[in-house]
C-alpha cells in the first residue's frame, strides 16, 4: 500500500514539473489522480467512473504538443496508455475485477516507462 501512495505521489508529482502550467499539466494531474483512485479501489463501480474522468483527461492530453524531439516517444506512450485503457474498460464492462486491477497495473507500469523515456521527474 506504501508503494501504491508512493506511486501515485510520484505521477503526480512528475506531471506537475513536467508540464508546468498548461492544459497538459492540468490533463495530466487529472489523470493522476483517477488513475489513484482506479488503484486503491476493489470496486468495478469506482473503476468504471474514475476510467471516464481519465479517458476525458487522456483525451486532452493527448493532443497537446510537446518538445519535437520528444513528440515520437511521448505519441508513442500514448499510444500505449491507450489500448490499455481500452483494454480496461473492456475488463469492467465484463465484471471482471481481477484482470482490471492487472490492466491497472500495466498502465502505472507504462507511465514510468514512458516519464523514464521521456526524462520526466
Amino acid at each position: 500500500m506504501r508503494k501504491l501512495r508512493l506511486l501515485a505521489t510520484l505521477i503526480l508529482s512528475l506531471s506537475l514539473l513536467a508540464c508546468a502550467k498548461s492544459e497538459l499539466h492540468d490533463a495530466m494531474e487529472e489523470m493522476g489522480g483517477a488513475f489513484k483512485s482506479m488503484n486503491k479501489t476493489e470496486s468495478l463501480e469506482t473503476i468504471k467512473a474514475d476510467l471516464v474522468t481519465f479517458q476525458g483527461a487522456f483525451e486532452i492530453a493527448k493532443q497537446q504538443p510537446v518538445a519535437s524531439e520528444d513528440q515520437a516517444t511521448f505519441d508513442e506512450g500514448m499510444e500505449k496508455v491507450e489500448e490499455l485503457a481500452g483494454q480496461l474498460a473492456v475488463a469492467v464492462d465484463a465484471g471482471d475485477l481481477a484482470a482490471a486491477k492487472t490492466l491497472i497495473a500495466e498502465l502505472r507500469d507504462a507511465n514510468k516507462k514512458y516519464h523514464d523515456k521521456l526524462g520526466v521527474e
